[in-house]
């Protein structure tokens, strides 16, 4: 950049960021940096550069870009979803909205009424009713196959759902092993299925 505006004399600007020894509150620093041709009775003495550290304000507009996104989506969700007191319609409203803005697929699944499905579930385990299902086009086919509105789901003791229930917490989790897969997955016969669907 310094020998393009050498040569042509156009001014320049670039922002750079990264980490340097000094202490700072901020994790990633920024500087924007604009330089110019000196030139003195038509010769060409050098650069002049003028560089401005910019971490403060970019932080605080990214703050505001967050805010406004997260209201923008607050809005969206009041205005789409609990149309109606009809619980399956509130949900599937749910599904629908976070589908594809947030994501590819959603389920919302809601506890069992006792006794629900054929058969009791074995003690300790958690006996779920899927209410709602949405999918990006190319994926609906694919999700399908784990089973759709209105059908039951069993979750084993220990899994990721009954703990996140019984914590209050939410849980994230890229799943290391097929193994871990299996373990959390309320049907795990049909674990095999997903890698097809992780292909499209």
């Amino acid at each position: 950049m310094l020998r393009q505006v050498l040569h042509d004399g156009q001014p320049r600007e670039t922002v750079l960021s990264g980490r340097t020894p000094a202490a700072s509150t901020f994790e990633n620093r920024e500087w924007r940096s604009t330089y110019h041709r000196w030139e003195e009775d038509g010769r060409v003495l050098g650069l002049i550069g003028i560089g401005l550290e910019i971490s403060a304000p970019r932080h605080y507009l990214r703050t505001l870009e967050t805010a406004n996104r997260q209201l923008t989506l607050v809005d969206a969700a009041a205005a789409r979803i609990g149309s109606t007191l009809d619980l399956d319609t509130t949900c599937a409203e749910l599904a629908d909205f976070l589908v594809p803005g947030l994501a590819d697929m959603a389920t919302v699944e809601v506890l069992a009424e006792d006794g629900a499905g054929r058969t009791r579930p074995p003690k300790g385990v958690l006996r779920l009713r899927r209410a709602a299902m949405a999918a990006v086009p190319e994926l609906l086919e694919q999700v399908r196959k784990f089973g759709g509105p209105g059908e039951y789901l069993d979750y084993q003791p220990g899994s990721v759902i009954p703990r996140c229930l019984e914590t209050g917490r939410p849980y994230s989790d890229n799943l290391a092993s097929d193994e871990d897969f299996r373990d959390s997955a309320p049907q795990p016969e049909r674990v095999r299925e997903c890698p097809a669907a992780q292909t499209r």
